[in-house]
């Protein structure tokens, strides 16, 4: 069932990244307990050293706006 899961996601994966063009950053957040990971940014994005993942999106939230 693991394998199956991370198949899916990997395939979620692909079809994301061939979908988000010019984002500036993108996240995925898990709303149940606020946990995020960073799928993509852009490079100056990606320069300003913030956290890829965390476990509070809304202090990040803050943080960028």
């Amino acid at each position: 069932m693991a394998a199956e899961r991370a198949a899916e996601e990997r395939k979620s994966y692909l079809r994301l990244s061939a979908l988000i063009g010019n984002l500036i950053v993108l996240y995925f957040v898990d709303p149940e307990n606020g946990h995020y990971t960073e799928f993509r940014s852009s490079k100056g994005y990606g320069e300003l050293g913030i956290a890829k993942q965390g476990t509070d999106f809304s202090k990040l939230r803050t943080k960028i706006a």
